[in-house]
């Protein structure tokens, strides 16, 4: 279920295995490294447990949410990637999630650069080789 309050996405996860209940919020004023805020309900008369979830791994930023309440939040990041990441790049122009393998270079241009890294390491090779010819010289 989604709803919006108060320019913020919300998102509210139904599960079988705990009956805690999780909500997963977006805010409007946030800031760079994409993540949304998990809240888990606690019992009458407790407050609710916050903690931010990094959109890119799911993982808990600050650790307060463990176990298994962790990890439904995990997955359900994971089979809501796709939407979580359109809604923060709209959200977040200035911010935007890049996939990993996205670079903007083309496959030319990243053959080059790996045969340019391989001649660079080659180069470095010989110049430690001839350092250390010059050191051992050195010590007679």
């Amino acid at each position: 279920m989604k709803s919006f309050i108060n320019d913020r996405e919300i998102w509210k996860i139904s599960t079988k295995l705990k009956k805690d209940e999780i909500t997963i919020i977006m805010k409007d004023n946030e800031h760079p490294d994409a993540h949304v805020h998990a809240r888990i309900k606690g019992k009458k008369g407790e407050k609710y447990m916050e903690d931010s979830f990094d959109i890119r791994t799911g993982e808990s930023i600050h650790g307060i949410i463990k176990g298994d309440n962790a990890r439904i939040i995990k997955r359900w990041i994971f089979a809501n990637r796709a939407m979580l990441k359109q809604t923060w790049n709209r959200m977040y122009p200035k911010f935007p999630i890049r996939d990993a393998a996205h670079t903007g270079l083309s496959r030319i241009d990243k053959l080059i650069l790996k045969l340019e890294l391989k001649m660079l390491i080659s180069r470095l090779d010989k110049l430690i080789t001839l350092l250390e010819m010059r050191a051992a010289l050195n010590k007679f």
